[in-house]
């Protein structure tokens, strides 16, 4: 590594540390070997109705509901999961965050979640992702980030914006149903989705960035009952699924969203029974009428799935770092970790200069296959991109977030300043 490399790190890490401006690194769910801690707690539900509870000491809350067929859910003290299903007209399994319905999201606190899971079956609708419902006003909300067949924007109502947070575009609707079963009994509410437009089956998810966007095109949430991974499927469908790396928080960060903004601190209460609701009164999908216009009306096309790069351990570029102090600079915090990448400047916070010694990189790859993490230069983990032979890395990271702009690339513990062009 270079002199000037460590010179500027050392002075990376001084103003980070001074004045605050150190950036979080996040999980790389996908690089997770992942696997599940303790015993794992089997239920079968109950048809029509929900199981739910606490999950030991952990903090985290799941829940099971189901309409027809047989059916399981196996949780884990860690929070990862997994579930089964078999000639279901619908089955819902998620696992997470469990409030009593008193406080705004923004006053609770910063929600993101990480996850890595495998899946088999066939659905004619499903969604995987984030879920839950909030009272005053009542709604019920989805973050879909993989399904078995993809929702349609038929079935999701009306496009009200989107949102690119990442490493994608998720696609903005919302759907009224009119006297529907909620976790308030027969109710009309309205139904919010980011629907992401590549699936896939791990990463992080910046929940806060979704709430506030919708809120931004109009879709208010109101107090929190509950911010869970979810895992759905149903139409006759059969299937499993299974959650080996799981976190979610409300003590997370942005990761890169024009809607992030500082969350207010605040306590949130959980509920602490486990118990099995009435079907009046269940944690059902809000989706469910009777099995027969539930598997006519709803989502049919093709299914989409992203495929996991593989890792490699090829030489990186030499380093390759600005001189100026104004530059984003990675400290490496471990071989499982992004970087954490600290934005400084010698006299105080504001926008990093990004157009310093960023030239574009359009020279083909001629080595193997590699894996590489991709930032932007407030060094927010934007996601991962794979070069292959022939492959230039403009076009590869052009290609993974659809756009032009300065990045910053990082291989094997060094780093690269790329703009993107086009």
């Amino acid at each position: 590594m270079s002199n000037k490399f460590l010179e500027v790190t050392k002075v990376a890490l001084f103003f980070g540390i001074a004045i605050g401006l150190a950036t979080p690194a996040f999980a790389d769910a996908c690089s997770e070997k992942g696997g599940h801690t303790g015993n794992g707690t089997t239920t079968r539900g109950q048809n029509n109705s929900s199981v739910t509870g606490n999950i030991g000491n952990s903090g985290y809350h799941y829940e099971i509901w189901y309409q027809g067929g047989n059916n399981s859910m196996t949780y884990y003290n860690d929070g990862t999961f997994s579930a089964e299903w078999n000639g279901s007209n619908d089955f819902l399994a998620r696992v997470g965050l469990k409030y009593n319905s008193t406080q705004t999201h923004d006053q609770i606190g910063y929600f993101t979640a990480d996850y890595k899971f495998t899946k088999s079956g066939s659905a004619a609708y499903s969604y995987i992702g984030i879920y839950g419902w909030t009272e005053n006003p009542l709604v019920e909300y989805y973050i879909v980030d993989d399904w078995f067949t993809k929702p349609s924007p038929q079935y999701l109502g009306t496009k009200k914006g989107e949102i690119t947070v990442d490493g994608d575009t998720y696609d903005i609707y919302t759907f009224t149903r009119v006297n529907q079963p909620s976790i308030k009994g027969t109710s009309t509410f309205p139904q919010f989705f980011s629907v992401r437009r590549n699936a896939r089956q791990c990463g992080h998810i910046d929940i806060t960035a979704h709430f506030k966007k919708w809120g931004e095109v109009g879709l208010n949430l109101g107090k929190m009952y509950e911010v869970k991974v979810l895992a759905e499927a149903g139409g006759g469908a059969t299937g499993k699924i299974d959650f080996t790396y799981f976190n979610i928080t409300s003590k997370g960060s942005p990761s890169g969203s024009e809607t992030a903004v500082t969350p207010k601190s605040s306590a949130s209460t959980h509920h602490s029974s486990t118990s099995i609701h009435p079907s009046s009164s269940s944690h059902r999908s809000s989706h469910l009428v009777s099995s027969s216009s539930r598997t006519s009306s709803h989502h049919r096309s093709s299914s989409s799935t992203a495929k996991n790069p593989t890792s490699s351990s090829r030489n990186f570029w030499p380093d390759k770092v600005p001189s100026s102090s104004s530059v984003a600079v990675p400290v490496v915090s471990s071989s499982s970790m992004p970087a954490i990448i600290i934005p400084v400047s010698s006299s105080v916070a504001g926008p990093v200069n990004a157009s310093i010694d960023a030239l574009p990189d359009v020279s083909p790859v001629t080595m193997g296959a590699s894996v590489l993490q991709v930032f932007d230069v407030q060094g927010k983990y934007l996601g991962k991109v794979e070069l292959r032979d022939g492959t230039s890395l403009n076009d590869a990271v052009f290609l993974k977030l659809g756009k032009t702009g300065v990045y910053m690339v990082k291989y094997d513990g060094k780093v690269k300043m790329l703009s993107v062009t086009h």
